[in-house]
């Protein structure tokens, strides 16, 4: 879309809106059209427009997508050994650390408060983060890490009976982390589930 004039860009979104809509599409006006322009336009780079019956047209860094579900899953899940996430993937117990990205969680239970929860990220959650002094919002290390606008409200956090942030599976470790040095007794893996 960007690469079209003006023109050429809002009959483009004009036929994309109409496949979308169908027989509604007479609730798509011309301001409709231009917020979507100005939202392709913008320097920033997510947002969204809102449109007739409950629809959001967001963009996601170079991405655009409909979503008409104002009301996200939220999940919390008590971890023992194994759990399967929504996303796909899978949180495992492990007897041995095998490496040490950001895939793999070492953690002394003495000195966090068992038992684990895996949870979606919360409006507020702050973390922190491996060898930085102080926190940081969930919501900026994800911003950092180009995690989409949609694949954020169902991140995956792992976090113990007080809440503290122990982990963001695949994108960063807490200070509770120990798979450099240090003791260690539980030893965490993340990884996609094989179909």
């Amino acid at each position: 879309l960007l690469k079209e004039d003006l023109y050429s860009r809002k009959e483009i979104l004009r036929k994309y809106l109409y496949n979308y809509y169908g027989n509604n599409i007479t609730n798509i006006n011309n301001k409709h059209i231009n917020d979507i322009v100005n939202l392709i336009l913008s320097k920033k780079p997510n947002g969204y427009v809102s449109l007739p019956n409950k629809n959001k047209l967001i963009r996601s860094y170079n991405n655009l997508y409909f979503d008409n579900n104002d009301k996200y899953n939220s999940y919390c899940f008590l971890f023992d050994e194994s759990v399967s996430l929504p996303n796909g993937y899978v949180m495992r117990k492990e007897k041995s650390l095998k490496d040490t990205t950001n895939y793999s969680c070492a953690l002394l239970t003495s000195e966090i408060k068992l038992p684990l929860y895996v949870r979606n990220r919360q409006t507020g959650d702050k973390m922190d983060v491996l060898n930085l002094k102080g926190s940081k919002k969930v919501n900026d290390i994800f911003i950092d890490s180009k995690v989409s606008m949609k694949d954020r409200k169902s991140y995956p956090v792992l976090v113990d009976t007080d809440d503290n942030i122990l982990w963001l599976p695949g994108l960063k470790k807490s200070k509770y982390d120990k798979s450099k040095q240090g003791k260690y007794d539980i030893i965490l893996r993340y990884y996609k589930e094989e179909k």
